[in-house]
């Protein structure tokens, strides 16, 4: 079987079994997972502060048994560029729903992508949202 680079990111703050559940799930698109993990400074310029410390994210995921190789920090948007870089044949990410991908297409022109649902697993806001509210 020939190898393909699969390509994935994320904050993943607050490491989860959603987030393993979308790593895992990518293994059905090729034969290496690569995950991109974004740096604090950028995961602030869009959503909020990680709870969990880039260099701790980093370490949560290299020890994840699906993943082969990380990346970081990770570009906020990928290129032809970067894939070109780290010989990356395919880009999976997951939108919340019709909504969130339209609001995010547009950053994926000219990749081959593969588009996969969230988990129906809590996220690390609706974590975070219940212990506030406990």
């Amino acid at each position: 079987m020939k190898e393909t680079r699969v390509y994935m990111d994320g904050v993943f703050d607050l490491f989860h079994v959603g987030h393993v559940k979308s790593i895992k799930q990518i293994r059905d698109f090729g034969t290496t997972i690569i995950i991109g993990v974004v740096s604090d400074e950028d995961a602030i310029s869009y959503k909020r502060k990680p709870i969990i410390p880039q260099e701790h994210r980093c370490q949560m995921i290299e020890q994840c048994k699906y993943v082969d190789e990380i990346i970081f920090p990770c570009p906020l948007f990928v290129t032809k560029q970067f894939l070109n870089d780290h010989n990356i044949d395919v880009v999976v990410h997951g939108f919340k729903d019709e909504e969130d991908y339209k609001k995010q297409k547009d950053f994926f022109n000219d990749i081959d992508l593969v588009v996969t649902k969230y988990n129906n697993i809590e996220t690390t806001t609706d974590i975070i949202n219940r212990i506030i509210n406990q």
